[in-house]
Parts: C-alpha cells; structure tokens; sequence
C-alpha cells in the first residue's frame, strides 16, 4: 500500500498498515527554497508540475505566504508529532528517512534490487 502525504490526523490510521515508511526529511532551506523556485517556474515560464491542471495559475498572495510559513515551521511543528506516532504504533524499524537526492537514489536503486529478488 502506498499513501503519500503529511496528513498527520490520519496517521494513526496509516501506520499500522505500513509496510515501509519513507519519510522525506529535506532541510528546511532547500525545501523553502524548491517550494519558491516552483511557483516562480508556474508563474513567469508557465510551467506547471506535473500533477497540477493546466490552467492552475499560481498566486503570491497572503495565502501564499501563509504555505511557506507552513513549509518553514514544519520541522519544528510538525517532526515531534510524527515521531512520536512512529514511537507509539512501534514501526521505527519500517522508517526509512532520506534527506536528500543522494539517499534518495541509493534507497530506489536498492528497492529495484529487492523487487526483482
């Protein structure tokens, strides 16, 4: 089962059916900072992401300003509770954290091996 996603009020539900987690933990200023460059590609090139309709037109406006606050705080705001639900449901040993392109590469290139075993 796959879900993607920070959804934190569901995880009590998510993560006892987990079978890896894989958690994303990106350094705040390169997270901050691919947020920008993504809504300043949308806006000046009109280039969308993949996974956003065509005629998505992004804003920077308050709302705006209020996600990168979201994207700035959420390691302190958001990382305790996470830890703590893996703690709680006891799947430490299913976490799988990459922090960057590097881990990210070495964990698909491992799980290729695994899936063709």
């Amino acid at each position: 089962m796959i879900i993607d996603g920070n959804y934190g009020s569901t995880l009590d539900e998510r993560l006892p059916f987990a079978d890896e987690v894989i958690w994303l933990k990106t350094p705040r200023l390169k997270t901050t900072f691919r947020v920008i460059k993504r809504s300043i590609k949308s806006r000046v090139f009109g280039k969308n992401r993949p996974d956003i309709a065509e005629e998505f037109k992004e804003k920077w406006d308050k709302e705006y300003l209020e996600f990168l606050k979201f994207v700035w705080t959420f390691p302190e705001k958001e990382f305790p509770q996470i830890e703590q639900k893996i703690k709680e449901f006891n799947v430490e040993s299913k976490v799988i954290i990459l922090k960057n392109r590097k881990d990210k590469e070495k964990y698909l290139a491992n799980y290729g091996r695994k899936a063709k075993n």
